[in-house]
């Protein structure tokens, strides 16, 4: 989202206050300054994507110096789409100009995004303390897999094979879950939610009227 509305106009209270404490504290883990809107500036907007989320802040110097930039009509717009086009998925964050001592600053929110990782330009950054850092292939791997929600006994096995398998216990997990399964559409089917057939179980328009857990 772009808002330069407040560009030239006095700032809320609350939003002046957060800025003068991002740059009273510093560099971080979710803060970065940069004098101008450069490949470090995109990279770190990868880079807060893959990790916890942060704010970068155009027209600052290392040193917390309000240096300000300037801006054209189109500026910020250029500026997400250089973002949305050098990273993969395209990233689209909050950017909003602000005034501040008279002079022009913008604010590039990024959350954290929820498919990771996030590449720029085809490689990986992650956010650590104050800097950027290309992830290794494994931590990539391994931020995938997270991502999917797939969890440490979904790898493979080097040293177990078909001997090692308890048949009597996977022979009674399917037929508990073949049990739990002929319950639920015997319910279905008592509550005209659904019909059997030969082929198995299918819904009726009554479906839509199930009631769903609160």
């Amino acid at each position: 989202m772009i808002n330069i509305s407040r560009a030239g106009l006095p700032m809320s209270s609350d939003t002046l206050a957060y800025i003068l404490k991002l740059l009273a504290t510093g560099e971080s883990d979710t803060v970065e300054f940069k004098s101008s809107f450069d490949r470090e500036a995109l990279e770190t907007v990868a880079a807060f994507a893959n990790s916890s989320g942060g704010t970068l802040l155009v027209g600052v110097t290392d040193a917390a110096l309000v240096k300000g930039v300037t801006l054209g009509k189109e500026t910020l717009n250029e500026w997400l789409g250089q973002i949305k086009s050098s990273t993969s998925p395209s990233i689209i964050p909050d950017i909003e100009a602000l005034e501040l001592g008279g002079k022009i600053i913008v604010v590039v929110t990024t959350p954290p995004f929820p498919v990771k990782p996030v590449a720029f330009k085809g490689k990986y950054f992650r956010r650590t303390a104050s800097s950027n850092h290309q992830m290794p292939l494994s931590q990539i791997a391994d931020m995938y897999l997270q991502s999917l929600q797939i969890s440490w006994d979904s790898y493979s096995h080097d040293r177990a094979g078909l001997d090692d398998l308890d048949v009597q216990q996977i022979t009674e997990f399917i037929a508990e879950v073949n049990y739990n399964r002929k319950e639920l559409a015997d319910f279905m089917a008592a509550q005209g939610y659904a019909e059997h057939f030969d082929a198995g179980l299918a819904s009726t328009n009554n479906i839509a009227f199930m009631p769903l857990p609160e």
